[in-house]
């Protein structure tokens, strides 16, 4: 064998053990990663497992602590079980007490509205002009100026809902495309008009109403009952301001009226403009007036 020969050989030989290291690096390399990955799941099961734990071991405040000693769980579970509803079967006793108390407040409120709907059921809209000077006709009136502001928010829904219907009867596309104009613009000031009645229909369900505001209020009802719309913008302009707005030819017991410049500069909150004392006021206000518009449209006279 000649020099050559053993030169290639031993050269082979080198190039094998060179590839044979490589790959026992690599086939280490592997182990490393693949011991690491295990490392690491171990680690994040037995972290979560002393989270878990921890919650477990939830810490109550005083108050929250209270709350739980102050029923026992077999009254918590029958409490639940007459409103029909139910829990998770993880839920704590402090999320069911929670939920027992959210369930009794929705109760309390509808029966609330209850009594208030068979109060109306009971009462005739139509205001008389006796009632508004009368002192113990301050109930009945609150109920009425309510029950008759729901009646004219109705109508206007149904106009709107009628004027929908009503526009395959138009042939031409021009007239169809204002009137669809026309009642979408009527849609978003009756949503708008909606929200913001809100405030007026609690204040007169709970009757927290002043008493300036609920005279200046029948007045206006009572003068859209009797399609005297110009007097029914003249009292809501004495209602804005500030002014008490009496039925013509009555006069307010014991309400000294004062100038409307009084009312809008006054000194603190009571002496100022209605319309100006907080923004749901002026909202619900402004939403009056809009009812009057809507009146005149629908009854002209």
């Amino acid at each position: 064998m000649d020099f050559s020969s053993l030169l290639s050989k031993e050269i082979e030989k080198k190039r094998k053990l060179a590839g044979e290291t490589k790959k026992n690096k690599k086939i280490r390399a592997e182990d490393d990663v693949k011991d690491t990955e295990t490392d690491t799941l171990r680690t994040a099961a037995t972290s979560e497992k002393i989270t878990s734990d921890e919650n477990s071991r939830q810490v109550y405040t005083p108050e929250e602590t209270v709350l739980i000693n102050s029923i026992s769980d077999e009254q918590l579970d029958s409490k639940l079980e007459q409103l029909d509803e139910s829990c998770d079967a993880d839920s704590t006793k402090l999320d069911k007490i929670k939920k027992l108390e959210v369930l009794l407040r929705l109760q309390k409120k509808n029966e609330v509205y209850r009594i208030q709907l068979e109060k109306e059921a009971e009462t005739d809209r139509d205001i008389r002009l006796e009632d508004i000077t009368s002192v113990d006709a301050r109930d009945k009136l609150h109920t009425q100026v309510r029950m008759y502001i729901k009646y004219m928010v109705k109508e206007w829904e149904n106009d709107v809902q009628m004027k929908r219907v009503s526009f395959s009867n138009i042939e031409s596309d021009e007239e169809r495309e204002e009137e669809q104009i026309s009642v979408a613009t009527q849609s978003t000031m009756l949503l708008d008009t909606k929200k913001d009645l809100v405030r007026l229909l609690y204040k007169l369900r709970t009757q927290k109403l002043t008493d300036s505001m609920l005279t200046s209020l029948c007045t206006i009802m009572y003068y859209l009952q009797n399609r005297d719309y110009r007097r029914a913008n003249e009292s809501y302009m004495k209602l804005s301001i500030g002014n008490v707005a009496w039925p013509i030819g009555v006069k307010g017991v014991g309400i000294h009226e004062r100038s409307a410049a009084l009312k809008i500069t006054g000194e603190n909150k009571q002496n100022s403009a209605n319309i100006m004392l907080d923004d749901k006021t002026r909202r619900w206000i402004t939403a009056v007036k809009r009812l009057i518009s809507f009146a005149e449209r629908k009854w002209p006279t």
